[in-house]
């Protein structure tokens, strides 16, 4: 399998459920994401997709996430799908994550690999909805 560069760009909205006080001081809730990206994968076709995950973060007082994770997938417009399973964090002064492909179908099937990102955020005055744009690269590798 050859590592091929990737670079993932897009941008979603989470709905986030009723948070929760957690003893570390933070608010723990769970949250679900929709939205769209653009990956490209050297030597192929940018893929345009449909991105939904659902999972649980962590955050403060002043609306940032500190923690989380949560699992999802990645819809082409033919229907094919690379599963996915994202953990965010805040690092340098930035919201990032680390996406992790484990598997798909169709012409994504035995595709995996590491895409790291940065968000910038775009709503963050509510409690209720988060919207960010993201975009990172990293490596993919597909069997088969």
């Amino acid at each position: 399998m050859k590592e091929q560069k990737a670079v993932l760009v897009g941008g979603g909205v989470a709905d986030w459920g009723k948070a929760m006080a957690a003893p570390d001081g933070v608010a723990r809730f769970t949250y679900a994401t929709e939205g769209t990206a653009r990956l490209s994968v050297e030597d192929r076709d940018d893929a345009y997709l449909y991105v939904y995950f659902t999972g649980v973060d962590d955050i403060n007082d002043e609306h940032i996430v500190t923690s989380g994770f949560g699992n999802g997938t990645m819809t082409d417009g033919d229907g094919d799908t690379i599963n996915i399973k994202v953990d965010w964090y805040w690092k340098d002064q930035q919201d990032q994550g680390r996406f992790t492909l484990w598997s798909g179908n169709g012409k994504w099937a035995g595709i995996e690999g590491v895409i790291d990102v940065k968000l910038k955020p775009a709503l963050t005055s509510s409690d209720s909805r988060f919207g960010a744009f993201l975009e990172g690269e990293g490596t993919v590798r597909q069997s088969g």
